[in-house]
């Protein structure tokens, strides 16, 4: 039984050390360009709210109307989407 006792007695005094040593840090301050990586990375899958030049204008008539038919669930229908063939190997 003494044997086990040391064995264990060890074995809690290294797990109790192994888990202190992982509270100890040397770790160096940030440095003032510490996550520029992310923020690049962040800024760049933002979109420019300006549109490009010889983009088209939206004329606020038109998109008014496009709001009211769609609240209204009157949307206009495309002449191609209105007939489908589908065509089999058969």
């Amino acid at each position: 039984m003494t044997t086990i006792r040391k064995f264990m007695s060890r074995f809690t005094m290294l797990i109790t050390g192994l888990a202190l040593s992982a509270c100890a840090t040397n770790q160096q301050p940030l440095g003032p360009k510490h996550g520029q990586a992310v923020r690049t990375a962040l800024n760049s899958q933002i979109v420019d709210p300006t549109p490009a030049r010889g983009a088209p204008v939206l004329h606020p008539q038109k998109a008014q109307a496009a709001v009211e038919r769609y609240v209204n669930d009157e949307v206009k229908k495309h002449e191609e989407a209105q007939e489908i063939q589908l065509v089999t190997g058969n």
